[in-house]
């Protein structure tokens, strides 16, 4: 393999957060049980994170997404 120097114009990545993301099912269970439309609940999220849940106006669908582990769900 060839080593190519990396060029002095291209700054250095910022450490990455060490944590670990939820299982899925974990996720999901995490999320809220709400019918009413169009209004925000949280829930914590097993990262540590908050689950940010909102229900559509117009077909009731769920969307959920959490702030630090960027689990999300589209219903």
């Amino acid at each position: 393999m060839i080593d190519i120097p990396k060029p002095s114009h291209v700054p250095d990545a910022p450490p990455r957060k060490e944590y670990a993301a939820p299982d899925m099912f974990e996720f999901l269970a995490a999320i809220p049980d709400f019918e009413d439309r169009g209004v925000e609940h949280t829930a914590p999220c097993p990262c540590g994170g908050t689950i940010h849940a909102i229900r559509s106006t117009y077909n009731g669908h769920l969307h959920a997404r959490c702030d630090r582990c960027k689990s999300t769900l589209m219903e």
